[in-house]
Order: C-alpha cells, then sequence, then structure tokens
C-alpha cells in the first residue's frame, strides 16, 4: 500500500480542532501543554488497571508535576495573570488552585495500597479540561486583545524553553 500524505490545508478542514496558531511568548507554555495531555491519557488509562499501574501514572504525574506542572501554573498566572480579564484571570488560578491541591492529594494516592481510580479519573478530567479551555478559549483571546504586551513577554519565554525540556521546540526527525 502507497503512503499518501494529506496535504495541510486538507488535512486541517477535516480535523475537529485544527492546529491553533500561538503567539511566540505563547509557544512555550502551549508545549508543555501537550505533557498535560500525555498524563490525562495515562492517568486514564491506568485508572482502569491494577493498583501497580495506578501507583506507576501517579508517580508519573507526580514527577511530572515537580520538574513542570507546578512552574508552569506559576508561569502562566505571573507572566498571564495582569493581561488576562476578570473571568479569564478567576477561572486560571480557580483551576490552578485546585490542580495544587489535587497534585497534593497525589501523593498519598501514590502510597496507597489501592490507589482510587474514580479520584484518578477526576482529576485527568479537570487537567484536560484546564488544558483544552487555556488553549482554546484563554489564550486565543490573549492573542486578540493584548499582542503588545505579549510581545514584551519574549524573553521570559526564551528562558522557560531554555530551563524546561517541555516547553523547547520539538525537532522532527529527518526522513
Amino acid at each position: 500500500m502507497r503512503n499518501r500524505t494529506v496535504p495541510p490545508a486538507v488535512m486541517c478542514t477535516r480535523m475537529k480542532f485544527p492546529p491553533l496558531k500561538r503567539h511566540p511568548a505563547l509557544k512555550p507554555l502551549s508545549r508543555e501543554h501537550f505533557n498535560g495531555l500525555v498524563q490525562v491519557r495515562r492517568l486514564r488509562q491506568a485508572a482502569s488497571a491494577d493498583a501497580q499501574q495506578r501507583r506507576q501514572a501517579l508517580a508519573g504525574f507526580l514527577t511530572n508535576w515537580s520538574t513542570e506542572m507546578a512552574a508552569h501554573l506559576d508561569d502562566e498566572e505571573r507572566l498571564l495573570g495582569a493581561l488576562l480579564n476578570t473571568d479569564d484571570r478567576q477561572r486560571l488560578t480557580a483551576d490552578h488552585a485546585r490542580l495544587r491541591v489535587l497534585a497534593g492529594q497525589a501523593q498519598y494516592q501514590a502510597a496507597a495500597a489501592e490507589p482510587d481510580s474514580g479520584w484518578m479519573r477526576a482529576l485527568a478530567t479537570l487537567l484536560e479540561q484546564h488544558i483544552r479551555w487555556e488553549e482554546r478559549e484563554c489564550y486565543e483571546r490573549l492573542q486578540q486583545s493584548r499582542p503588545e504586551e505579549l510581545a514584551e513577554l519574549m524573553s521570559a519565554a526564551a528562558n522557560i524553553e531554555r530551563c524546561r525540556a517541555g516547553a523547547a521546540p520539538r525537532r522532527r526527525m529527518p526522513t
């Protein structure tokens, strides 16, 4: 069977959610969302598995939390908070507060003999909903309403790319 590639313009029209254009200052934060969605998938899959697999998924989540996610939330609040409208700022900080609480609870769940699969699904759901909201709504509004202010954040964005692997541009393997 021949390997056919679909032109990007055609592929985007077929996609439910085509790729979003990001302001360069938001790209590092947006790239880190991918790793968050990987955690969502792992938590959901493990929630239906045995206790050992649930503990492993929680351990992976906690590693990602300590190496990337916690700093990501802090950076969003620090860099973007003042640029957001009131409703978006309130949702951002409320979601982040809930995620911090759940991350603290994840340590207890990871140590439990039988981590709670319902709790894991709830964590995955909140994390996914938050990421989707940021990407599809919050960041979009921010790009439309505050492009000049975002341009002033370019050095902070470059620093995030240097400091955290998940924020760095992904390189495609040569074919």
